[in-house]
């Protein structure tokens, strides 16, 4: 899966089905560790589009002059 790391979070970006599989997969191993997981997930879904991920933020430093 395409990923980013952030400050407040983790992005991924794939078929539903994998990134599904993948929030499952860290929920339970992050259980394995810990009494209390807490774990927000939003979904951004467009047909046909791939590397959102890269493409927004390459956008925004593009307006804002940061390249």
């Amino acid at each position: 899966l395409t990923y980013s790391i952030g400050p407040m979070g983790t992005s991924i970006e794939g078929d539903e089905n994998t990134v599904f599989a993948t929030a499952q997969e860290c929920l339970k191993q992050l259980a394995n560790h810990a009494d209390r997981v807490y774990m927000t997930i939003k979904i951004d879904y467009r047909k046909n589009i791939t590397n959102r991920i890269y493409k927004k933020v390459k956008s925004l430093e593009e307006k804002v002059n940061i390249t």
